[in-house]
């Protein structure tokens, strides 16, 4: 099992927008925090709430059942081609991929970007991590830490 997880700051405002707007690629015009903020202090309870929930399942559940790779989203994002060496190094069950097709290939990957590779149009924000903590009250921020 791969498990990829993500600091809540980025996570909560784009699924809320994918929620409101049904796409990956659409925001909406209103800003939530700003325009809709007993939505957004309940959207941000409820859905830190049902993540934790998820991670505790996932962590009690699963972990113990079957070989797991954990990863952070920042992590592929800011340095990818250490974190896909050790996934496949995971995936394929081997120590090193040094010499094999497949460091050739993430090395080919990784430096010519993951642009071309989208299925769909990502925003023109989409490489910024944490673009959205301005979006986030001091009792929020300490809600999604505890």
């Amino acid at each position: 099992m791969i498990v990829m997880a993500r600091n809540p700051i980025d996570v909560l405002p784009s699924f809320a927008h994918l929620v409101n707007t049904g796409s990956h690629s659409l925001v909406p015009n209103e800003e939530y925090h700003v325009d809709f903020p007993e939505f957004w202090e309940s959207w941000v309870t409820t859905m830190t709430q049902n993540l934790k929930e998820n991670h505790e399942r996932v962590l009690s559940e699963l972990v113990s059942q079957m070989p797991t790779f954990f990863v952070r989203y920042e992590d592929l994002k800011l340095n990818p081609q250490p974190v896909l060496e050790l996934l496949f190094c995971f995936l394929l069950d081997v120590g090193t991929l040094k010499g094999t097709l497949i460091e050739k290939r993430i090395q080919e990957v990784t430096a010519t970007g993951f642009s071309s590779k989208n299925a769909y149009k990502l925003k023109n924000t989409s490489n910024n991590l944490c673009r959205s903590s301005h979006m986030y009250t001091e009792a929020q921020i300490t809600t999604m830490e505890s």
